[in-house]
């Protein structure tokens, strides 16, 4: 996916089984209606995950910016017993530790 806009000389069109179709090499999509579009379905499951914390929160109630099969996330802890216990040292997140 490209967030560039079109230059003069470029082109778009989306090929798909179904055939073919050609946009307006001047359309303009806000972040809004992007952002509408990408978060208009949430898939949620259930389940024992492992990902990478990149920066825990240990002062705050700010979210932790977390690494899962390559992508960066971004996610606030709901558990608050937890937190607590972790930001007072309590429980110990370190690298290579489920």
């Amino acid at each position: 996916m490209s967030l560039k806009r079109l230059e003069s000389e470029d082109s778009l069109e989306y090929r798909s089984e179904y055939g073919y179709a050609k946009f307006n090499g001047n359309l303009a999509i806000s972040h809004q209606i992007i952002r509408e579009v990408l978060t208009r379905e949430v898939i949620t499951s259930e389940g024992i995950r492992v990902v990478k914390v990149k920066k825990p929160d240990y002062l705050g109630n700010s979210k932790w910016a977390l690494r899962y099969q390559g992508h960066s996330i971004e996610a606030k802890i709901r558990n608050t017993d937890w937190l607590a216990m972790f930001q007072r040292k309590d429980i110990m997140v370190q690298p290579g530790i489920h």
